[in-house]
């Protein structure tokens, strides 16, 4: 059995951040093994804000494979996929609530290539880029980290004057429950208008943040489960009573079937996060 060599750690922000940022998701790699790691991660429908610390990740189903430290924009991850990470790896992955990002810097989502990697010059985002030197700087403290971030994120959001929204205050609620019925209910524009403004702002349509949430909230409801879960004890969570409909949720955002997801979690680095929440 060969020794860990990645930690991954969720963190989340600030209250005054909670309706803006999902979590902050640090990754670190084990220096004293020599060893590149391969693991597979989620997908989860939140456009994110990576930074790279140190050492550099291959994400081998993206366009733009090999990143090494700097500052990128990951679009939303619809299906799992597998990264080589170097032994010295160091990321702090910002996972941005859905409509946030174009909230933050009035970007239409769904112009990005979901199987691309981003610069923020790409982009032509403005962004202070020296708090990449001061979380670098600070990267021995956690405590530190969490706090320059959590200042940071505060006075980017306040600066662009993030006032509150209602459509995206109804589509976090839709990733939260997954009721797309609910969230079709609620507003005062037609069907197509509403997945076009949905698409816009996210670049995903109601029904697939819908599937995301589920799939997660499925997820997170494992966490009290043993390993050798039963199918029959997940398959009632989020209106998903039936057990096909199960196994297809899986094979879609995993490629694999439940058992065997579970079998092979270990390989998921979010749901081993997940686990120990």
């Amino acid at each position: 059995m060969h020794r860990q060599t990645l930690t991954s750690t969720i963190f989340f922000p600030h209250f005054k951040l909670s309706k803006w940022i999902k979590l902050y998701w640090f990754l670190e790699g084990n220096k004293k093994n020599t060893l590149k790691q391969n693991k597979y991660v989620l997908p989860d429908g939140c456009i994110t804000i990576l930074f790279i610390l140190e050492g550099s990740v291959q994400l081998n189903a993206y366009e733009h494979k090999i990143l090494t430290e700097g500052i990128y924009i990951i679009p939303p991850v619809l299906k799992s996929h597998e990264n080589l990470f170097s032994n010295d790896i160091f990321l702090i992955d910002i996972h941005l609530k859905p409509g946030v990002f174009h909230k933050l810097f009035n970007f239409p989502v769904n112009e990005l290539k979901f199987d691309k990697a981003y610069d923020f010059d790409e982009v032509s985002i403005k962004l202070d880029k020296s708090i990449l030197e001061r979380l670098v700087l600070l990267k021995n403290s956690k405590y530190q980290l969490l706090n320059e971030l959590n200042d940071y994120f505060y006075t980017l959001f306040n600066s662009t004057v993030c006032f509150e929204d209602t459509l995206i205050n109804n589509i976090a609620e839709l990733y939260k429950n997954g009721d797309l019925d609910s969230f079709y209910d609620v507003q005062n524009l037609s069907s197509r208008q509403i997945q076009r403004k949905v698409k816009d702002i996210t670049g995903l349509t109601p029904k697939t943040i819908s599937r995301i949430g589920r799939f997660y909230n499925i997820l997170e409801s494992s966490n009290d489960i043993s390993h050798k879960i039963e199918l029959s004890e997940l398959k009632n969570i989020n209106k998903i009573t039936d057990q096909s409909h199960l196994i297809k949720e899986f094979k879609h955002f995993t490629g694999e079937s439940p058992s065997n997801f579970f079998t092979k979690s270990d390989n998921y680095l979010q749901f081993n996060t997940i686990k120990k929440k």
